[in-house]
């Protein structure tokens, strides 16, 4: 439902005449929006999504669906952003996403990625907590993407 709603706010802000293109950036539950909206809506260049894993295995069930393990994984909701710009951040104390659990999945979207050239998606683990990672570098080049 909630991705519905942001697909018609890009359906009303992309009928105006002064936005050209789209980016997203989350954090938390809007990491998981982002994740999402970037996967099934091909109008958002380039998206930037933090401090989200529903590979965890602390299931939170306001953000789980019934059987949602045997549904897509990030990895495989990530390809679904290719070749559209992807970042996903993780600090490494996170207290609610297991860093590890994360890494992981990193690598399996790698392997799933195989031989795509592009430069379309990047991980960065960071020095910290639930939170934005500090480095300025995801948003400028979401920016640019996005111009």
């Amino acid at each position: 439902m909630e991705i519905y709603a942001i697909t018609r706010v890009l359906d009303y802000f992309g009928a105006q005449s002064f936005v050209s293109n789209f980016g997203m950036l989350g954090l938390s539950y809007g990491g998981f929006y982002t994740l999402y909206t970037a996967a099934v809506d091909q109008r958002i260049k380039s998206s930037v999504a933090c401090s989200f894993s529903h590979t965890s295995k602390q299931a939170r069930c306001d953000w789980m669906w019934t059987r949602f393990r045997e549904s897509f994984s990030d990895a495989e909701v990530a390809c679904l952003v290719y070749p559209r710009k992807l970042c996903m951040e993780m600090g490494d104390g996170d207290p609610l996403f297991d860093i590890r659990e994360v890494k992981e999945e990193v690598l399996r979207l790698k392997e799933l990625a195989g031989e795509s050239k592009e430069n379309w998606f990047e991980f960065i683990p960071y020095v910290g907590g639930h939170e934005f990672c500090w480095d300025d570098e995801p948003l400028a080049r979401l920016a640019k993407d996005i111009q």
